[in-house]
C-alpha cells in the first residue's frame, strides 16, 4: 500500500476533476477520529488541508503519486528572507514568526536534517530526515497541549523513505496549529496538528553530517480572515 500522506491528520480526502490546471486537486480533513472531539480549541474544531495537485510519477520502484500545493497559494505569500546556501556544520537558528510560514529549500536526499520549531515556553515540534534508518519522522510529543487524548502524543510518527543521491525540494507550511510537509517535490507528505501555548518563534536547522541546503526561502502567509 502506498499512502498519499503518512501524517496523523489527513482523512477522507476529496478530489476535484476539471479544476483549473492539468491535475486533480485533493483536499483532506485535517484531523483524526481518535481525538477530533477532544482537541483543545474553541468555536470550531479542525480544518482542511491546503489544496494539493496530484501528480502521477514512475521510477525503478514503480508508480507513485506526489502531492503539491496548488500554484494559486503562492499569491497569498510574501518573501521574508532568503539565502542561497546554508551549511549546517553547526546548528543554524532563525528567529521570527512561524505561525503563518511557508518554507522551501533544496537538499540532497541522502543527507540527514533536523528541523525544530520552538517557542519561548520550551515547547517544540521536530521533523527529522533520517536516511540511515530510511525514515522521515515527525515528533509532536512536546509541542504544547497534548494530554487531551491518550493517542495524540503517545508516539513518534514516521514514514518510510528511500534515500537517493539527488537534490530535490522540501516544503513546509506551518500555521498556528498545523504543519504540512512535502519532501522530494511532494512524493513524501506528512500532515499533523499540534496545539502550542504560544506561537513558535524560532527555527533550528541542524545536521550530523554538515548538510548544505540551497535556495532557502521563508515566506509569510497572508491572513485570510476579513476581521483581523
Amino acid at each position: 500500500t502506498k499512502w498519499l500522506d503518512y501524517g496523523a491528520d489527513n482523512y477522507a480526502g476529496v478530489t476535484y476533476n476539471n479544476a483549473p490546471g492539468e491535475h486533480p486537486v485533493f483536499i483532506g480533513w485535517m484531523s483524526n477520529w481518535n481525538y477530533a472531539r477532544n482537541t483543545p480549541t474553541e468555536k470550531w474544531r479542525s480544518a482542511m488541508t491546503l489544496p494539493r495537485e496530484l501528480h502521477l510519477g514512475k521510477d525503478e520502484t514503480g508508480y507513485f503519486v506526489s502531492s503539491r500545493i496548488i500554484p494559486a497559494f503562492d499569491k497569498i505569500t510574501e518573501l521574508v528572507s532568503e539565502r542561497d546556501e546554508i551549511i549546517l556544520d553547526d546548528p543554524q537558528i532563525l528567529e521570527g514568526q512561524f505561525d503563518r510560514a511557508d518554507l522551501t529549500w533544496k537538499q540532497n536526499l541522502n543527507d540527514n536534517l533536523t528541523v525544530k520549531f520552538q517557542n519561548d515556553k520550551g515547547e517544540y515540534l521536530v521533523l527529522l530526515l533520517d536516511p540511515e534508518r530510511k525514515q522521515i519522522v515527525l515528533d509532536r510529543r512536546h509541542s504544547g497541549k497534548t494530554n487531551f487524548h491518550e493517542t495524540f502524543a503517545d508516539k513518534i510518527h514516521s514514514m518510510p523513505y528511500l534515500p537517493q543521491d539527488k537534490t530535490s525540494y522540501v516544503r513546509i507550511v506551518l500555521d498556528r496549529a498545523s504543519i504540512e510537509v512535502f519532501i522530494d517535490n511532494g512524493r513524501h507528505v506528512i500532515t499533523e496538528k499540534f496545539f502550542p501555548n504560544s506561537a513558535f518563534n524560532s527555527l533550528q536547522l541542524s545536521s550530523s553530517n554538515g548538510t548544505a541546503i540551497q535556495d532557502f526561502k521563508l515566506k509569510s502567509i497572508a491572513n485570510t480572515w476579513h476581521n483581523e
